[in-house]
């Protein structure tokens, strides 16, 4: 359905699931270190935009979903090595996953997208909240993984009913973003504030991927690449760095495909999977949402 830029015509590829650091310098580090602190400057020309009653920024935020790798539950841990509390998957009672990702919600009864490689184990927990503000979590059925089709496609669609996320709506079928219109990426928040700003540089050939200018970090993986009017192009993928610049790889789905495995997954879906409320998950978007608040006006403004 779509294709992925190969590693040897890039200084670095990154897959932008969340990790935390690591006693050496991993490409994930590097990316981290380099574009955390552009954040915050690359979305001051959007801070002040509305989508409806919210700010471009919340629109966003709100709808974007964290996907935990290969997990039953999100849990506080007390870190071993520096006594600090985090998050992270559990399943069991033992820590399973340490990778953070991000998901597209894009039906009410719902269905969302990420990367395939947020899903190493084959499985993943999704964290969403609702319009209430409630955080909850649910185990999702992976309804179509791309990393095990062929060729491979750094894509998945999941089911994660019960959390009552508002959707985002897709872009068209057939994009008409061009090169220099203004793009923000939404992510898990795992390594830095949970939004980034830019633009687009291109369109690949196959019409499925579009190469952004935006300082994306990890845990952005999966997470919507949308318009300023909170339409969604696609998901992001990959992050390359070369000659001190970042760009990312985001993977546009075939809106047909995805209508029709949509909808023959209606057809046979068993019985929703429960969802319950995630108090890690209300903490850890507490935290994201403290950060984005400093950059949006204040209330009445």
């Amino acid at each position: 359905m779509m294709s992925l830029p190969k590693p040897a015509v890039l200084a670095l590829l990154v897959a932008a699931c969340g990790a935390p650091p690591t006693t050496t310098t991993s490409p994930r580090d590097l990316l981290a270190e380099r574009n955390a602190p552009l954040r915050a400057a690359s979305v001051a020309p959007f801070a002040g935009m509305q989508r409806g009653d919210l700010p471009l920024l919340r629109f966003l935020a709100d709808r974007t979903a964290l996907v935990v790798d290969g997990a039953t539950g999100f849990s506080f841990v007390t870190d071993p090595a520096t006594q600090a509390t985090v998050f992270r998957g559990t399943a069991n009672g033992k820590v399973v996953t340490k990778e953070l990702g991000a998901g597209v919600p894009i039906t009410d009864d719902g269905y969302f997208l990420t990367a395939a490689h947020c899903l190493q184990s084959g499985a993943a927990l999704v964290v969403g909240r609702s319009p209430s503000g409630a955080m909850r979590e649910v185990v999702a059925d992976v309804v179509w993984n791309g990393a095990a089709q062929q060729p491979p496609t750094d894509l998945a669609v999941l089911w994660a009913p019960g959390l009552g996320v508002s959707p985002l709506a897709l872009a068209p079928a057939t994009p008409t973003a061009e090169r220099g219109t203004p793009v923000v990426v939404c992510g898990s928040g795992a390594s830095g504030l949970i939004v980034a700003g830019g633009s687009v540089e291109a369109f690949a050939r196959t019409g499925r991927e579009l190469v952004v200018n935006v300082p994306v970090l990890p845990g952005d993986s999966g997470g919507p690449c949308a318009t300023t009017d909170g339409a969604v192009l696609g998901i992001v993928s990959t992050a390359h760095m070369r000659d001190g610049t970042t760009t990312a790889t985001v993977l546009v789905p075939d809106r047909a495909w995805l209508d029709g495995l949509l909808a023959e997954h209606r057809t046979r879906r068993g019985p929703a999977p429960t969802a319950k409320l995630s108090a890690a998950g209300t903490v850890h978007r507490g935290l994201a949402d403290a950060d984005l608040a400093k950059l949006l006006p204040p209330a009445g403004r």
